[in-house]
């Protein structure tokens, strides 16, 4: 458990924070933000797929999943380069 306050203690609330597995089935809240998240990237990915098209008109969509990204990086590759994108710009590093 992590407790957070406010800067004074006067004014201090504390917050508890839980990370729990599937806490969507059991928090309205949760599952509402997952929903959100997914509704938020479908949308970022659709208009994502839309300005590689209008670069590369042939290019394929995609979801932005590890297979099929790798694919669309290859696909788009000579485009990128010529635009000067690089891959910090555009892929995820952990």
């Amino acid at each position: 458990m992590t407790v957070a306050t406010t800067a004074s203690p006067a004014t201090a609330i504390p917050v508890r924070i839980i990370f729990t597995e599937k806490a969507e089935e059991k928090c309205l809240a949760v599952a509402t933000a997952a929903m959100l998240s997914k509704y938020l990237r479908e949308a970022l990915m659709r208009r994502f797929n839309a300005f590689w098209i209008t670069h590369v008109p042939m290019v394929a969509p995609t979801a932005g999943y590890y297979t099929d990204g790798m694919r669309f990086l290859r696909d788009i590759e000579p485009k990128r380069q010529e635009m000067g994108i690089g891959d910090g710009e555009l892929i995820r590093c952990r």
